[in-house]
């Protein structure tokens, strides 16, 4: 499972907000950070820690902490149809490529890299990008092509 109950994913803070009462609406604040790759939220202060690497620093053992790593929700999806900008391609952050079967195998593809945010999929020549920012840097209308934010992925798997 991706929530990790009890657990605490130590430094890596890019932001905390107070008051946040439940694991979703700190991935939700999550989702519109940018560089946000995990979180971590107090259950007992109520106060969400928004990391820059998928898992802080580090993971411990915390019983007042509850931690989600939102590139494990995006890869642990069975569909990406909701998400998908398709004839889209996202370009000018590439940070990683691969020729690999299906979407949903880019996708996992993009999970094993700490920094990776979007993707890119070519069905026909199997043209798998991974890219650093969550709709590239650029969007270029291209045929064949679709594109998937990881992040918009991650809130429908909780």
């Amino acid at each position: 499972a991706c929530v990790k109950v009890n657990t605490n994913f130590g430094g890596s803070d890019l932001v905390s907000s107070q008051g946040i009462n439940s694991i979703e609406e700190c991935l939700a604040f999550c989702q519109i950070t940018d560089d946000c790759q995990s979180v971590t939220l107090n259950t007992v202060t109520k106060k969400c820690y928004l990391k820059n690497k998928r898992n802080g620093n580090g993971v411990s053992q915390y019983n007042q902490a509850t931690s989600v790593n939102m590139a494990c929700m995006a890869a642990g999806r069975s569909t990406t149809h909701r998400c998908e900008h398709n004839n889209m391609v996202f370009g000018g952050s590439v940070i990683g490529s691969t020729s690999i079967g299906t979407l949903e195998a880019c996708v996992a593809y993009c999970s094993n890299f700490n920094l990776c945010e979007s993707v890119s999929y070519n069905r026909s020549s199997k043209s798998c990008k991974a890219n650093s920012k969550r709709k590239g840097a650029s969007q270029t209308a291209s045929n064949g092509w679709t594109s998937v934010n990881m992040y918009c992925l991650g809130l429908q798997s909780i």
